[in-house]
């Protein structure tokens, strides 16, 4: 069973605790698994009983971006992002990813299966804590959900990139993470919002 709480868009302490929007401390419980190769095959105790892994959206890297011709205005899909957007992503004093590493995402991007982690497909207890559950029934607000990327790494394995989505009625956002290997540990280095609403 995997026992997941995540914190509602409407938290402010646990967003300033981790400089991280939109999610709370137990998200980083949720990114570690999902960033580890060996935990992604966690299944939930729910009817449908499916692995983790069979939930787990692939994100859509666009090697060639389309030209803007200034008539036309080419939309890019939520959950894709274009490889030299990847490329130019800054972190501490140089890029998060290397031209070195383009290869390396393409081959990755183009094995990832039709499959996505949407807690809406998941029972409650799945991923909400005991206390999160009370707290819905008590504010008699519908569900939210949350819908995670499978990740993208870099040639060495020492850095990820994955898409965070959260949806509420009359809310909600999407963040990609950076995230680092540091002493054996996945950590959310950095963020940046894709949408709000």
């Amino acid at each position: 069973m995997l026992l997941v709480g995540f914190v509602s868009c409407t938290s402010p302490d646990a967003k300033q605790k981790l400089g991280i929007p939109i999610v709370g401390a137990e998200t980083q419980v949720v990114l570690e698994s999902l960033i580890q190769h060996d935990s992604l095959a966690l299944s939930s105790s729910g009817s449908s009983g499916r692995p983790i892994l069979s939930q787990l959206a692939p994100l859509g890297l666009i090697v060639q971006a389309p030209v803007d011709t200034g008539f036309l205005h080419t939309t890019i899909r939520l959950d894709s992002v274009t490889l030299r957007s990847l490329l130019r992503l800054k972190y501490l004093d140089g890029f998060f990813f290397t031209s070195q590493d383009s290869l390396a995402l393409i081959q990755q991007a183009q094995q990832q299966q039709m499959a996505r982690f949407d807690t809406t497909r998941l029972a409650p207890s799945d991923w909400l804590s005991p206390q999160a559950l009370e707290r819905q029934k008590k504010q008699q607000e519908e569900r939210p959900y949350y819908r995670f990327s499978q990740p993208l790494f870099s040639s060495d394995s020492s850095r990820a990139y994955l898409l965070f989505d959260y949806h509420c009625i009359g809310c909600g956002g999407g963040v990609a993470y950076l995230v680092e290997r540091k002493d054996g540990v996945w950590q959310p280095v950095g963020w940046r919002r894709r949408w709000i609403n």
